[in-house]
């Protein structure tokens, strides 16, 4: 559990820093599992931006995928796991963001996660094919930095803590790469 874990958060500290959305600053795994501590930077919600951040709440589960094969439910379950609030930010873009194949279309506040279940099966779909996207985009940036994944879940499971100094020094590489064109257009 530990190994999958820090697996899992070092997968969210290096797609939060190659794509450049804030900064990490430590991981940590404890007897409940792990948690990646950070703070983005203040963005709109454009398409893209909505997708980019998807990404990166996906990205400890694109982590285990690689490395591991399999994902567990830890990323699911809960109103605040990763998978719940990508979710959620996909079906907001579409019906009340204004940023979905709805056009304008707005019905305020944030839906109801459990109004996805209602929606016609063709709209479901295209959230669908949207994660989809985000997990293959997430592991996409992940395999580009597979040795790096490899040794910061390491370093996290032998130490149970990562401090924003010692994540600095290791992402610093990623911060430079999050300007690259080919980067940010995911």
């Amino acid at each position: 559990m530990r190994r999958r874990a820090a697996i899992h958060e070092a997968g969210h500290a290096i797609v939060t820093a190659a794509l450049g959305l804030g900064t990490v600053h430590a991981l940590r795994i404890g007897p409940e599992g792990g948690e990646t501590l950070s703070r983005w930077h203040a963005a709109d919600l454009t398409q893209d931006e909505v997708h980019r951040h998807c990404i990166a709440h996906l990205g400890g589960r694109a982590a285990e995928l690689l490395l591991l094969g399999d994902a567990s439910g830890g990323a699911g379950g809960a109103s605040e796991a990763d998978l719940a609030r990508a979710t959620g930010l996909l079906l907001a873009s579409e019906l009340s963001l204004g940023l979905g194949d709805q056009g304008h279309l707005s019905i305020g506040a944030p839906p109801e996660p459990r109004l996805i279940l209602s929606l016609p099966p063709a709209t479901r779909a295209r959230i669908q094919r949207r994660l989809d996207r985000v997990m293959e985009d997430a592991q996409e940036i992940l395999c580009q930095h597979h040795a790096l994944l490899e040794d910061l879940a390491r370093s996290l499971a032998n130490t149970g803590f990562m401090g924003e100094e010692e994540l600095a020094r290791r992402l610093a590489s990623l911060d430079r790469q999050s300007a690259d064109p080919a980067v940010a257009a995911l």
